[in-house]
Order: structure tokens, then sequence, then C-alpha cells
């Protein structure tokens, strides 16, 4: 028993290691296409879960399908009711699993196909290096070799080659069984943090006999529920939008697991039909795998006509609190008020928005890898009526009272707005990609560098001589961090240490850094410009300000 045991655990081990790998070799040699891929086949609902479907299926992991699509989600490219729609595609994907296990990775000779796969793969990886292309793809090779051998160890473990394990035997009547057995997959699952492992599981049991396929099944449905476990963890303590897609995700397993249940006789009627028909086909294993996809279909079936209704109500259960500071304030003014009285006013909204704005952009370079994006649209928005507002007040004075000092507030506002769409691009450009530890090193002390001048140029600061000075130095440190970072990332493409997709992100997200800071050096300038020099710094072709002579 002892030895069955720990057979177990050294297969699912090795299955849970290939997975790993191949997961990671895919993402590495094609995780850019893989991504555009996603963000360009997300047009329509059907787009959106066919996506979904071909992703997970070709990646084995509806998690990094699920990390790619929260990027895009905060990143505002995606809307809640797509991305609602590429998790059901992910459901089914998932499945896929299922079928390659039962069709190939129980049916062939398996140690005699793995271990090539094994060899090949470390010989790829050692020639190319993990960072390389094909380096990437003998990663998956790998992967995909120590998959199938822990397949092997699984099915062996439960069957005679040992001394045969039993899955646990549930006797009490009908509906508690299938319960009984409901419970233990998803148990087994929300532990190893896999639903494909828990269906190798179930599948190598099936294949060695230790478990019929009529409670076989039930633990299916539970690997469906407890796969959201991780989705759940991952939102503790996450962004609303997180919070949305983990709920999204939860609501669809668990309606879909219930519906499951309350007709499982007659699912399993239909799919002893349906392989029946196929010759070759009608075998537990099999009719397994299809009716593992033909719940989750049914599902998807079931949810379809509800979806734009669950998008809207998550969106109104998960509200972001820190939206608040963007609520535009009223801006009014008697109407025998002097210019004086509108510049005060003025001054004082354009000065709060400023500090807001700011305030913003140094929480997201601080926390690095947390999207912002409800609020990044809630402050475009903000800053679009203080504008209006604030044209309004200035078109009701008199033209001869009418000041050009109000001028440069309108400026101000249009340099912020700019600045959140840098901190917008910014922002995608680190979701995108991870860099190393010392190329992560480099490029947070440049985004250090912007966070300390953004502090200088917070527009509540009154600007002294050597607040002027410190703001020169802090901005000259910031465009040679730039360049020394570049240089950096150039050599390690050079040595073959990078990928150009990912050198080309990088670079991107260091120069959205940079602008976030000479941006806020413009709408300074305005701040404190004389009003003989209200004029905007003149810019370079690539938006640095020109020196003078």
């Amino acid at each position: 028993m002892l030895n069955a045991l720990l057979t177990l655990a050294g297969g699912l081990g090795l299955f849970l290691l290939g997975l790993l790998l191949m997961t990671e070799g895919l993402r590495t040699g094609a995780g850019h296409t893989l991504s555009a891929t996603l963000h360009r086949a997300t047009e329509t609902p059907l787009k959106a879960f066919l996506a979904g479907l071909g992703l997970t299926a070709l990646l084995q992991s509806s998690s990094v399908v699920t990390v790619m699509l929260l990027g895009f989600l905060e990143a505002g490219l995606l809307n809640l009711y797509k991305s609602i729609w590429v998790v059901y595609g992910s459901n089914v994907g998932t499945t896929f699993t299922a079928w390659l296990v039962a069709t190939i990775g129980l049916k062939v000779d398996v140690i005699a196909g793995a271990l090539p796969l094994v060899a090949l793969g470390t010989a790829l990886r050692l020639f190319f290096g993990p960072v390389h292309r094909g380096g990437a793809w003998g990663t998956a090779l790998g992967g995909v070799g120590l998959l199938f051998l822990g397949l092997e160890y699984m099915q062996r473990a439960f069957s005679g080659h040992i001394i045969g394990l039993e899955l646990p035997q549930f006797d009490a009547p009908g509906i508690i069984t299938t319960l009984a057995y409901v419970a233990f997959g998803a148990l087994i699952t929300a532990l190893i943090q896999s639903s494909s492992a828990t269906t190798a599981i179930i599948l190598s049991a099936l294949a060695a006999g230790s478990i019929s396929w009529e409670h076989a099944a039930p633990m299916a449905i539970g690997a469906n529920i407890g796969t959201t476990v991780t989705a759940l963890l991952a939102a503790i303590g996450a962004s609303p939008v997180a919070r949305r897609l983990a709920t999204a995700h939860l609501i669809f397993n668990v309606i879909t697991a219930l519906a499951a249940l309350a007709i499982l006789p007659l699912f399993l009627m239909v799919v002893r039909l349906l392989t029946k028909t196929l010759e070759g086909y009608d075998d537990p294993l099999v009719q397994l795998a299809a009716f593992h996809t033909l719940f989750n279909v049914f599902g998807v079936m079931l949810l379809w006509p509800w979806t734009s209704r669950l998008a809207r109500w998550l969106n109104r259960l998960f509200k972001n609190e820190q939206l608040d500071r963007w609520r535009p304030p009223t801006l009014s003014l008697p109407a025998e008020t002097l210019p004086e009285g509108l510049i005060a006013l003025l001054d004082q909204h354009t000065r709060a928005a400023g500090h807001n704005v700011l305030s913003l952009a140094q929480e997201m370079l601080q926390e690095n890898t947390t999207a912002r994006q409800d609020e990044l649209a809630a402050a475009r928005k903000y800053l679009e009526q203080l504008e209006m507002d604030m044209i309004e007040l200035i078109q009701r004075l008199p033209e001869s009272q009418q000041d050009i000092r109000a001028i440069r507030y309108i400026h101000m506002l249009h340099e912020y707005f700019q600045l959140l769409g840098w901190l917008a691009s910014w922002q995608r450009e680190t979701l995108a990609y991870q860099p190393t530890p010392w190329l992560k090193q480099e490029i947070e002390r440049l985004e250090q560098s912007v966070r300390a001048f953004l502090q200088l140029v917070d527009p509540t600061q009154a600007l002294t001589p050597l607040g002027e000075e410190a703001l020169n130095q802090t901005y000259t440190k910031i465009k040679r961090a730039y360049e020394a970072f570049k240089q950096g990332v150039y050599a390690r493409l050079r040595h073959h240490e990078l990928q150009v997709e990912q050198m080309e992100s990088l670079v991107a997200r260091a120069n959205y850094a940079r602008l976030i800071a000479l941006t806020a050096r413009k709408a300074y300038h305005w701040m404190n410009a004389k009003v003989d020099e209200l004029a905007p710094p003149a810019t370079d072709m690539n938006g640095e300000e020109k020196e003078k002579r």
C-alpha cells in the first residue's frame, strides 16, 4: 500500500512538473503571439469562446489563459462580457487533457515515446538556452515527455504492477454516493491546484479498474468545482476586475456542475450512445472524456442567454472604492465674481486634479503589476468634465474680464490627460512581460526615479530655487537611467538572453515611464510660467525638451 502511494505521488509529481514545463515552454516560445491572438480573436462572443478553447487546449493550462485574460481586461482591451466568453471556452478547452490521456496517454507504450521526448527537449534547452525560442520549445517537448511518464506511473499505482491502490468506495444510497464522489474530486483538485492532474488520476484509476466510470463521472464534475479555488484565492485582496472574473468563473462552474448532477443519468446514457456509434471508441476512458466535454458545453449553452446580465450584475457588485477621488467637483461662481475669483477657483481645482493624477501615477509605479484600469478611465472622465466646466465658467465672463492666466489651467489639464495615456501604455507593457531579476532591478530603479520626480512636480507644492535645482537633477538622472537601461537590454538581446518581443516590451515600458516624467514636467511648467511665458517647452521629434543654447 505504501509503495503504491509513493508511486502515485511520484507519478503525480512528474505529471505536474511536465505540465508546468510544457506551459512555460509554450508561453516563452509563443507567449507574445498567443497574447496577440487572444486580443485579436475576441471581437465577438463566439470568437472569444473559440479563442479561450483553442489557447487552453494548446497550453494545457486554463490558469495561464486566465492571467492573459486578466491583463487585457484590466488594461481595458477587453470588456467583462467578452472575457466571460473566453472563460467559457477555457473551461471546454481544459477537457482536451482528458482526450489526450484517454486516447494516447494510457493506450500506447508511453516509456518508448516519452524518454526520447525528454532527451530531445533537454538537448534543445541546453543548446539554445532557456529564453531562446528553440530552448523554449525544447522545454515544452521535455514537459510533454514527463507528463506521459507521470501518467504511466499513476496507472501502475492503480494496477497490478505494484500492490494495487484503490480509491475510496462509497456504499451509501444513490445520490449520497454521487455527492461523495463529487466532493472527493473537488477536494483533490483544490489540494493539488490542477483539474488536469485530477482528470489524469481519475482516468488512471479507471483504466486500472479501481473505479467504475459511473463513479468517475461525478469525480470529474467535482474537479470542475475544485478548480475555482485557485481563482478565488487569487481574487482575495485583488482588484475589482479580478474579483469580477473570478466570480464569473465560480458561477459558471457551480451552475454547470449542478445542472450536470441534476440530469446525470441522462448524460451517461447520451455518452454511451454517442461512443457506441464510433467504432473503437466504446470504452470507459473515451466515455469519461466525452462526458467531461459534453457537460461543460451544456453549461455554456445554459448560461448563454444570461451572460450579458451576469456581466452587468458583476460590474455593479464589485466597485472600486478608489474611484471616489475622481468624482467631478461642482464648479460654480456668483454672477458678480471678478476675474481674480475665477482664477483662484481654477487654480484650486487644477492643482487638486494634478495632485490626484500624480498620486495615481506614483501608486501604480510602486505597485508595478497591479492594474488600475477602472481608475484610469474614471480619471480621464474626471479631467474631461473639469475642463468642460472650466471653459464654461471662463466663457461666462465678459470678454473684457477674461484673463489670459485662465489658459494655463486648461493646458495643465491637457498635459495631465496625456500623462494618463502614457500611464495606461506603461501598465500594458508592465503586465505583458515580467523581466529577469537583473532587468527587473534596473527598470524599477528607473521607475523609482520617476516616482521621486513626480513628488517634486506635485502642483500642490510650492517651487523654491532648491526645488528647481532638484527638479533638473532628478530629470537628468531619469534620462541617463533610461539610456543606460536601453543599452543593457540591447546587450542582452545580442547575447541571446532576450527575445525581440521581450526587448521591445521592456524598452517601451522604460520609455513610457520617461514620458510620464516629461509630461508632468511640462504641466508644472504651465503652472509656474509667467504671464508672458505662457507657452509649453519646445520639443524635438523624440518628445525631449530642446536644450537652451
